[in-house]
């Protein structure tokens, strides 16, 4: 972490091939989207709250940090908390024709449906328990 740090805070926006790409935000962006997948959000959300306090001023960084957090909360079960992030981003990214940032929300929806046909799946089965399997309702006519 202290290396990449150090690396980033090396670079010269305004003269690297990165043009600015690459900077603190990204290094602190990339450890919150990392410890999200390893299924600790609280640290993920704070290496984002790094993320915000070093990055460009610009849009691209706003939208770019509202996906990682929409991502870190959905995936950790804060839906009602990621979704407006998500929506927010999908709207600047589709205006902006930005795909790679699109793919990240797309992931987010296949996650959620995944999610509701599990639940929809669990609900049948209690369902089939408590009322009875839907099949003997078809009978009656």
């Amino acid at each position: 972490m202290g290396e990449a740090e150090e690396l980033a805070y090396q670079l010269d926006p305004q003269a690297d091939s990165t043009r600015g790409q690459y900077n603190p935000a990204a290094v602190y962006e990339e450890y919150g989207k990392s410890y999200g997948i390893l299924g600790q959000p609280q640290k993920a959300l704070d290496f984002l709250d790094r993320a915000e306090k070093a990055r460009p001023k610009i849009r691209f960084w706003e939208t770019l940090l509202d996906i990682a957090r929409a991502e870190i909360l959905i995936y950790n079960g804060q839906v009602d908390e990621g979704l407006p992030l998500a929506l927010r981003a999908a709207e600047t990214s589709q205006r902006q024709g930005h795909r790679r940032r699109l793919e990240r929300i797309y992931g987010m929806r296949r996650f959620l449906s995944r999610k509701a046909i599990r639940y929809a799946k669990a609900e049948e089965e209690l369902g089939d328990v408590l009322d009875g399997p839907v099949a003997q309702w078809d009978k009656i006519e």
